[in-house]
Parts: C-alpha cells; sequence; structure tokens
C-alpha cells in the first residue's frame, strides 16, 4: 500500500483544476469512493482489492485531505507553498491484510502503527495553463510497528486535456531508514529459521523509484470520474532482501477507479 500516499496529492490537485472555482470565502467539500489493486506490503509480489475513500476540505487558509490511511492539514504559506502535519496508519505486514505467500507468513509480523510527520508542497504556472508541482514528506513510525522513519519526495505537472479533463503526471521515490528497512526487509536468525530464507541485514537509503498518474475527467457540476496509478521500482536493501528478491518482486504496480462528487 505504499503508493497511495503519493498519488492521493495528485488526485486532489486535478479535481481542484478540474471543478470549477469555489464560491468565495466558502469551504470546497469533495467526497469520494473507489477501488484498487496494490500490493499489500511493501515488495509482496499478490496484489489485492483495495477501498480508495478520499475527503478533501478546502478552506481559505487550510485544506484537510485523505493521505492513505489517515489525513493530513495543509496550511497555505503564500506563494505556492503549503504545509503541515500528517497522521496515518502504516496497515504493516500480516496485520490488517493477510499474507498469502506461504514462506513471508513465516516471518515476525509487521503489526499496524500510527505513523506522524509532515509535508511540504510547493508549485505553479509552469507554460500557458500547464501547472507543475513538488511535494516531499516525512513521517515517523510509532507503537508496535516498525517504529522507523519514512521519506517521500515527488515532482509533477498537471496538464489540461479538453475542457472537461485533467492529466497529472509524476515521478516520485521514497527513503527509508535502518529501522523500517529492517522490519519490512531484513530476515532475522529466527526468521530464517522459520522461512528457510537467508539472514538479511537490511540498511537505510532508497527504497523505491517509480512513476505515476492521474486522469480526471468532470462529469457534471459535481460528480467526476478519476482513473489513477503507479508503478514503481524497489532500490537498495529492499530490492537485494530475499523477501523481495525469492518470494516478492521488485516492480510494484498501483492502479484504481475512483469517483468523486464535490458538495
Amino acid at each position: 500500500m505504499s503508493t497511495q500516499p503519493q498519488i492521493a496529492p495528485l488526485m486532489a490537485l486535478a479535481l481542484g483544476m478540474a471543478f470549477c472555482p469555489a464560491p468565495a470565502h466558502a469551504a470546497d467539500t469533495t467526497i469520494g469512493l473507489g477501488l484498487g489493486v496494490a500490493p499489500p506490503y511493501p515488495g509482496a509480489r499478490e496484489v489485492i482489492a483495495v477501498p480508495l475513500p478520499s475527503l478533501e476540505i478546502a478552506g481559505d487558509t487550510v485544506t484537510w485531505r485523505t493521505n492513505n490511511f489517515g489525513l493530513e492539514a495543509g496550511f497555505d504559506l503564500g506563494g505556492g507553498v503549503s504545509a503541515g502535519p500528517i497522521l496515518r496508519v502504516d496497515p504493516g505486514r500480516g496485520s490488517l491484510f493477510a499474507v498469502k505467500d506461504a514462506v513471508v507468513a513465516r516471518l515476525a509480523r509487521v503489526k499496524a502503527a500510527p505513523e506522524a510527520g509532515g509535508f511540504v508542497e510547493f508549485g505553479g504556472p509552469l507554460a500557458g495553463s500547464v501547472r507543475w508541482r513538488g511535494r516531499a514528506s516525512l513521517v515517523q513510525g510509532f507503537g508496535a510497528g516498525h517504529g522507523g522513519l519514512l521519506g517521500e519526495a515527488s515532482a509533477g505537472v498537471l496538464i489540461p486535456a479538453g475542457r472537461r479533463a485533467v492529466l497529472a503526471l509524476s515521478v516520485q521515490a521514497s527513503w527509508q531508514d535502518r529501522r523500517y528497512a529492517q522490519a519490512y526487509f531484513g530476515v532475522d536468525a529466527a526468521g530464517a529459521v522459520r522461512s528457510g530464507l537467508p539472514v538479511f541485514r537490511a540498511n537505510k537509503g532508497l527504497r523505491d523509484i517509480g512513476v505515476g498518474g492521474v486522469y480526471t475527467r468532470t462529469l457534471s457540476k459535481r460528480w467526476s470520474l478519476s482513473v489513477l496509478g503507479t508503478l514503481s521500482r524497489m532500490q537498495g536493501a529492499a530490492s537485494r532482501s530475499p523477501i523481495v528478491r525469492e518470494r516478492g518482486r521488485e516492480w510494484q504496480p498501483f492502479a484504481g477507479l475512483a469517483l468523486s462528487y464535490r458538495l
């Protein structure tokens, strides 16, 4: 489920360009629901069906929106820059979603746990009606989950595709610290005995790099339909881990379809 956090902001921006401006001094609220397919944990070979609920409440100075299994609040700092906190739940491995691979299932479970951190977004006009956007975030895991740091960064463009549609394209990357890497990609001695996989000590560094896109088309004044997806490739310790190399896959897909309604 690691690809969704970076798609959500792009989808929100695409919706903002696709819909007409909100009335002055009024909160602009959009709700949505969709269905997607994604790996149940980083590096998994299989994909599962996942719900894609969304909520965005855009006010004069702060915008609230969903961020994977959680929320973020972006405060307008002026000059096309916004920043704010993130609070979400990391689904873990074998916690919120079952592990289908019999070998990986014998490894220690990564429990679902809260993540908290912050983000900054910036952007503006690029050429004509095309806009650019950049984003960086950093979250810390708490509780009995991975307990590590995960950083994510993306840069993209939003391109009008006719009078009723917007295409958002991005490149993205994520970074993990040692604790996060060991939780998801490491194999300790006990896990090696139970699973038959070799002992592997995962180090910090790049987790993955990838590309993403969202195509949003307005169906009416209030309804819109979005097709979204990403494709990322594991890097560094993640790609060398036997969890990925022997039981998973380096290429991680995500695709979904979502319907949104502007209140």
